[in-house]
């Protein structure tokens, strides 16, 4: 029997692309894990604060990327720091799969095992997305899907910030919303003003032409994702040469959550798991995820997820115990749900 080949030999390449900007003990500590859990694992910590890391020894496998790309919460300027740490990457790694993960994601799986069972899969990515239609026709009600929509077939621009909500009285903004959000934003059609949270500013828009191809119909789902060589590339040549689509995203609002996953599960040449890296518990109307807790990692290793959101410094003891869970797994065959 001949010997096997270098490259059947040799066990594929992930790369962790970590979007952080603050806590960067807790940063450097998931780092340590992931490093830990894969063997051939290398992490990317990618901000755009000089000095975050300044004093503080980075795990093994672990580089700095440090932009000059500042990122604004809902704009285009979180898809453009994805673009560009995607790039770099592929010039400074040049990994088999690249995973975005966010700097509150921890692992709670054996990564090594989970990577396996990724490139087992005979997919191209994994991302939790969904089609949205740019067709549809917005009811009087504006339930949840009329909102996302409009997210991505609108063309947005800030107002001014001298937008009376911001100098009227408490009373007066909460009076204003409660009117806004009963009665007017109903009344909206072909044209819409949306509040943006966090203090950003108000955005006017105005309603776009469904797109000439249909292949191009946004996609909505989770900005942290997993993606090989194949759809790393996709998305670099997509994003080159489709000008008109970036141009739509540009000045949409949170493209973030829209446009790789656009371009991803638009293309027929891909193949794309439907499945989430983290997870994740929600309560009640809260759009953001609570802290993890102790009572919750058999849960959340149960799942077959290999992270979990949200995590801080501040819970020593929910890291000890998912450091633990991730090595039991480990020493455990895999026996674990489908996400």
């Amino acid at each position: 029997m001949s010997a096997p080949t270098a490259a059947a030999d040799r066990r594929p390449r992930f790369c962790y692309l970590v979007f952080c900007h603050r806590q960067p003990e807790l940063v450097v500590r998931m780092a340590r894990a992931v490093t830990a859990s894969s063997s051939a694992a290398e992490v990317v910590l990618r901000h755009d604060r000089p000095g975050l890391f300044d004093g503080i020894d980075l795990a093994p496998r672990t580089r700095e990327l440090v932009s000059t790309t500042a990122i604004t919460w809902g704009s285009w300027a979180m898809v453009a720091a994805q673009l560009e740490a995607l790039e770099w990457v592929r010039e400074h790694v040049d990994p088999d799969w690249t995973v975005l993960i966010s700097g509150q994601d921890y692992p709670v799986r054996d990564l090594g095992a989970w990577e396996d069972e990724v490139v087992a899969s005979g997919v191209n990515a994994w991302v939790a997305a969904r089609p949205l239609d740019p067709t549809r026709r917005e009811t009087r009600t504006m339930d949840r899907e009329d909102w996302l929509t409009r997210r991505y077939t609108y063309r947005w621009t800030p107002l001014p910030r001298t937008h009376p909500q911001r100098w009227a009285h408490p009373f007066l903004r909460r009076a204003t919303r409660a009117v806004w959000y009963r009665w007017g934003s109903r009344l909206q059609v072909g044209w819409a003003v949306n509040e943006m949270p966090r203090g950003l500013p108000w955005m006017v828009g105005r309603r776009l032409p469904a797109p000439a191809r249909s292949a191009w119909s946004p996609w909505y789902g989770e900005q942290w994702m997993a993606m090989d060589r194949a759809a790393a590339s996709a998305v670099r040549t997509a994003d080159a040469r489709n000008r008109a689509v970036r141009q739509r995203f540009e000045r949409s609002l949170i493209p973030d959550e829209s446009y790789f996953q656009t371009l991803v599960c638009s293309d027929p040449t891909l193949t794309v798991a439907d499945r989430s890296l983290s997870w994740k518990h929600f309560t009640g109307s809260d759009p953001h995820p609570r802290a993890v807790t102790v009572d919750d990692v058999e849960t959340a290793g149960a799942s077959g997820r290999p992270f979990v959101r949200k995590v801080d410094l501040s819970a020593p003891a929910v890291l000890d115990r998912l450091d633990a869970a991730a090595a039991a797994d480990r020493r455990t065959p895999t026996g674990h749900t489908r996400p």
